[in-house]
């Protein structure tokens, strides 16, 4: 979320990698998916596994049902168009 917003007013990758700590392939691969998805997509992703997470420490649903749902949804916004 914070790449795709960063990307999107501008500033330049290497700025946001120093500013969230992301190297070797791991940064490639965050600031790709930043790409892809865009912050208003980045930032639903990100609300919909805060979801996820209170809900199973609330004791709603099954652990594995909720994260396949939630994989799910990410692999929706990453898959080609």
């Amino acid at each position: 979320h914070g790449a795709a917003r960063s990307l999107e007013q501008g500033v330049p990758e290497g700025v946001i990698a120093k500013q969230l700590r992301l190297w070797g392939t791991s940064k490639d691969r965050i600031l790709h998916a930043a790409r892809r998805l865009g912050g208003a997509r980045a930032s639903s992703l990100l609300t919909d596994a805060l979801e996820t997470d209170v809900a199973q420490k609330s004791g709603l649903g099954t652990p594995e049902r909720a994260l396949e749902r939630l994989s799910l949804k990410f692999c929706a916004a990453m898959s080609p168009k």
